[in-house]
């Protein structure tokens, strides 16, 4: 797994995930107002990119590890 180094925002409505080992990444920025600031990373499913701790690539998918909330 790499650490993630930065997350800026990115055009168009994009965040650019950059690991410690140089990766560049891109998911895309929630549209929907009750989703907002979330990275949607499937159908109706997302993710809040300040808990993206680290990405591991496995074959042709990707493995994101968030902070846990406990």
């Amino acid at each position: 797994m790499e650490a993630i180094a930065s997350l800026p925002p990115a055009f168009p409505q994009r965040m650019r995930m950059e690991t410690l080992d140089g990766c560049v990444g891109y998911c895309l920025v929630a549209e929907d107002n009750t989703q907002a600031g979330l990275c949607q990373y499937s159908g109706k499913e997302f993710f809040d990119p300040d808990q993206l701790r680290r990405i591991r690539f496995d074959g042709d998918s990707l493995w994101l590890e968030l902070v846990s909330a406990g």
